[in-house]
């Protein structure tokens, strides 16, 4: 949407993308005055040799930059492709791109999606792996790579001196991810800002209530009434995201809880194209598992910590804005690197006086899972496990509270004096 309204090919068309729309009421100077260069870094793979990345890299950048140049043909004075794309080294063909922009007097909005997205395939790559200092060292090595050859360059180009109306090449710069990645230490990206804490954005992380309402009624085809049971079951299942740093409720937050729109196309596709959905409490959420798989059964952050949250339904940690990949080594032993951690990767979301919580269902089974390896390899419950989680996911929860129970009373678990009947109940 960032892209429709800066794109100054779209200003013939402004009314019809955005006319109804608040920003198309209140439309701003900037509107449909830059030429739009996006980039999505998830496509660009790192699973292999540095090498390889790097390949991978420049076919990735050179094709955005390639159709860059032959979408602006006109505003950037119809320049030769051959002497801006360097095939065999991107982080050049975009110096070249941003000086060609500077010269020509235009002013570039730059769109970089899933920005963290190289860094964490590498340290979340799936299956049963868990954080090892192997895979920090490969983060480490992706992680200069890019604040070398990519962000850097449009750090420059934020700064670099244009004729231009409003003065620099780069005038707008947007990047989406879940971590505050290649942020740590001296890095082009200190000075970006983290605008998801801020009430006033806080909508764009996600779906409203009513905007999944919307969806489905338009995507499935319903009316209100058949909308609102499908609504349900997804609120229970995906809402309760919160990441403003006040207004929340528990019953009437300001601004409104979020959907993860991840898992609502997901649900909504499989309900489209099959008439159900065959495991809908089933988390999609790769870096999610892992990083849980990382706690450990003992230590300074444990199982002991998981069982706690599930129980209390809320923790107090301070989230740290900022950190390196090394200090992923720290999970399961800096406390606040591990609930911050957490709260970045979608397991955990601000509460009560900026507590810490789990959003939702399918959340809630994930840590749960977690718990349930780790009560498998207990000898004396062990055989007791599959027929409890089985009933405990079918709606019949009795068996697995009294494993629960028994669980806290071996472990010493400082929230057992409250977890009274009512709260495993909750469970």
């Amino acid at each position: 949407m960032l892209c429709a309204y800066y794109d100054i090919h779209n200003a013939n068309i402004f009314d019809e993308l955005f006319g109804p729309l608040y920003v198309g009421k209140n439309p701003t100077s900037s509107r449909n005055k830059h030429l739009v260069l996006k980039f999505d870094l998830s496509s660009i793979s790192v699973s292999s040799s540095v090498d390889k990345m790097e390949a991978s890299f420049n076919k990735t950048i050179n094709r955005v930059l390639n159709e860059f140049l032959q979408k602006y043909n006109l505003e950037l004075g119809y320049p030769e492709e051959a002497n801006v794309i360097d095939p065999s080294s991107a982080s050049e063909s975009l110096n070249r791109v941003l000086s060609l922009v500077g010269t020509c007097r235009q002013s570039l909005f730059v769109g970089v999606d899933e920005y963290d997205a190289p860094a964490n395939n590498s340290a979340f790559p799936g299956g049963n792996t868990r954080l090892d200092r192997d895979a920090i060292k490969r983060v480490q090595v992706i992680e200069a790579f890019f604040k070398e050859n990519f962000f850097s360059i449009l750090k420059q180009g934020c700064a670099a001196i244009s004729n231009n109306e409003y003065g620099v090449t780069i005038s707008k710069y947007f990047l989406t991810g879940v971590t505050p990645a290649f942020r740590a230490g001296i890095s082009p990206l200190t000075a970006t800002t983290i605008v998801s804490h801020n009430r006033s954005l806080h909508g764009i992380c996600g779906f409203t209530d009513n905007e999944v309402k919307a969806i489905v009624k338009h995507y499935l085809g319903k009316d209100d009434q058949d909308a609102e049971p499908i609504v349900h079951s997804m609120r229970r299942l995906y809402n309760g995201y919160f990441f403003a740093m006040s207004g929340y409720d528990d019953y009437n937050s300001d601004p409104a809880l979020l959907y993860n729109p991840h898992l609502v196309f997901h649900y909504l596709s499989d309900l489209r194209s099959e008439g159900f959905v065959a495991k809908p409490e089933e988390s999609t959420a790769v870096h999610s598992t892992t990083i849980l798989r990382s706690i450990s059964d003992m230590g300074e952050f444990s199982v002991n910590d998981l069982v706690e949250l599930i129980i209390s339904k809320s923790v107090q940690s301070k989230i740290k804005t900022e950190f390196g990949y090394s200090e992923l080594l720290a999970v399961g032993k800096d406390r606040q690197v591990t609930w911050s951690l957490l709260f970045y990767l979608g397991i955990l979301t601000l509460g009560l006086n900026g507590s810490l919580r789990v959003p939702n269902d399918v959340i809630k089974s994930d840590v749960l899972n977690r718990i349930e390896g780790f009560l498998r390899t207990q000898i004396k419950i062990s055989t007791l496990m599959v027929p409890a989680m089985a009933n405990l996911k079918a709606g019949r929860p009795n068996e697995f509270r009294e494993l629960l129970q028994n669980f806290l009373l071996s472990r010493n678990v400082r929230s057992l004096q409250t977890a009274n009947e009512a709260v495993l109940q909750g469970i």
